[in-house]
């Protein structure tokens, strides 16, 4: 009804279909992990801004270690001056 994105939800509001499919995101998210361990994983968003997390990631999609760049030279977008 209000867009055409997957999963069809039902609900009252737009607001009620984004809070049901936050909800549906998580679980299934959450399923696959556990369910395909090996090739499907989630990870706390802030493991993108340090460099330990940045190499468990690299390192999950199988970068080698002498492959992988990363650091904690982090800007949220470099020309508003962070």
């Amino acid at each position: 009804m209000w867009d055409s994105s997957f999963p069809k939800l039902q609900a009252a509001t737009k607001t009620e279909a984004i809070r049901l499919y936050w909800d549906y995101y998580y679980l299934e998210a959450d399923r696959l992990q556990r369910e395909y361990p090996e090739n499907f994983q989630v990870f706390d968003i802030t493991e993108l801004s340090n460099a330990e997390g940045q190499r468990r990631i690299l390192s999950f999609i199988g970068i080698e270690p002498r492959r992988m760049v990363y650091g904690d030279d982090v800007h949220l977008h470099k020309s508003a001056g962070y």
